[in-house]
């Protein structure tokens, strides 16, 4: 493989983690934004995912910009400079590997107080989220847990426990015994949206959804084979 092409698959590869990295953090801040405005937490947090969002963006930028150059064909004085950054990179990693075997590096234990610090905030940072993430379930649970749909209750009521409803976001399973095949038990769940509904049903082996349209057959959407426990 020639130098330029090998540059410009590492570019793109590297143009594509940092879009990934950005939707995520992206995705993250708006979660972040449902809480508390005066959650320190979550000020923190999006702060944090702002300014990453800013750095990739720039070096997003130099990369377009790099394969802009690729593009333009690539002429000698280019196809030098990249040689030479592959020659220098290598001789830089030839000599930290001969640096680290010649003497070992040498953690202070300040740095190490300063390491468990990080991590343990780190770690108290993961456990407010997932804390928030449980209390908002909770809550919009207890909200709507006593106010289903009349026909919904006496459906659940009658209805085998491999069978329910999602409402609200709820899941709502009925309260008889399973029906069906213990070995294999076929799960079905319902959703009403706006215009059809939509049902999952699903075994050990596939899950299956459909949509349905009023008094319309059921239509098959998409068949998913299931994850086998080790």
């Amino acid at each position: 493989m020639s130098i330029i092409i090998k540059t410009r698959n590492d570019l793109n590869n590297r143009l594509d983690d940092l879009t990934r990295f950005n939707e995520t953090d992206i995705s993250a801040i708006a979660r972040y934004r449902m809480m508390d405005s005066t959650d320190t937490f979550a000020i923190h947090q999006i702060d944090k995912a702002t300014k990453s969002i800013e750095t990739r963006s720039i070096e997003i930028t130099a990369i377009h910009l790099r394969l802009l150059d690729l593009a333009d064909g690539a002429d000698e004085i280019l196809t030098n400079e990249l040689r030479e950054n592959a020659e220098r990179a290598k001789a830089i990693g030839e000599e930290t590997i001969l640096m680290k075997k010649d003497r070992k590096i040498k953690v202070t234990t300040e740095d190490k107080e300063k390491s468990k610090s990080f991590h343990k905030l780190e770690r108290q940072g993961d456990r407010d989220g997932k804390k928030w993430i449980y209390r908002s379930a909770q809550f919009h649970f207890d909200k709507w847990q006593d106010k289903l749909p009349e026909w919904m209750s006496r459906e659940i009521e009658r209805m085998p426990c491999n069978q329910g409803y999602i409402w609200k976001d709820i899941y709502c399973w009925g309260k008889q015994p399973p029906r069906g095949n213990k070995s294999n038990l076929n799960y079905e769940i319902k959703e009403a949206r706006k215009g059809l509904t939509v049902i999952i049903r699903w075994d050990k082996n596939v899950t299956r959804v459909y949509h349905k349209k009023a008094k319309m057959n059921e239509v098959l959407i998409s068949t998913t084979p299931r994850k086998k426990k080790m």
